[in-house]
């Protein structure tokens, strides 16, 4: 996935905010999830690319530290993509969206032609939804077996630590319900 010279400054300077990720799940129902005690990576090599190889190379690294240390957290051993149980691989995504929002201010009553109205105000601010996929993979099948979603409106950090924990936190919230329980 290629992103541009500004969608990759703007991602690595803006990080999810925690209170404001919405996340998605979806599995296969047929894998068998307490079989999986061991995971490798899918791409030895960074998930993320640009123009910035410094900068991304930062990022990838954050995100697949978090990743590991979530799955670690979760009893699974991290071992080479040859003897895993499953593969892991993450994507990301930036969008610019547009919040509208339209403020009705008043109604107001005249004299003669001018008989009244209704007084509103609009506003329109662009930002940017950044989006994490992290998905599990069954290295026989080579299919999906799992994906976690997290989407929010980036903004921006102002320290490494604080780009860090807001990537920690986005990735732990995916990762949630990882493995999914059994119904």
């Amino acid at each position: 996935m290629r992103f541009s010279a500004r969608l990759c400054l703007g991602l690595m300077l803006a990080c999810f905010a925690c209170s404001g990720v919405h996340v998605t799940t979806d599995y296969d129902p047929a894998a068998d999830f307490s079989k999986l005690h061991s995971y490798g990576w899918l791409d030895e090599q960074s998930g993320v690319q640009g123009d910035r190889p410094d900068v991304m190379s930062l990022l990838d690294r954050r995100i697949r530290r978090a990743v590991d240390s979530e799955l670690q957290r979760k009893g699974l051993s991290a071992v080479g993509r040859a003897e895993a149980d499953a593969l892991v691989a993450y994507h990301l995504g930036v969008e610019s969206k547009l919040d509208v929002n339209t403020i009705h201010s008043g109604y107001g009553y005249g004299r003669g032609v001018y008989r009244g109205g209704i007084s509103t105000h609009t506003t329109v601010t662009e930002y940017q939804e950044g989006t994490l996929l992290v998905d599990v993979i069954d290295p026989k099948s080579k299919q999906l077996i799992w994906r976690g979603s997290g989407q929010s409106r980036l903004r921006r950090s102002s320290t490494p630590e604080q780009r860090e924990q807001r990537i920690d936190e986005a990735v732990a919230q995916i990762l949630e319900k990882f493995p999914p329980r059994a119904n």
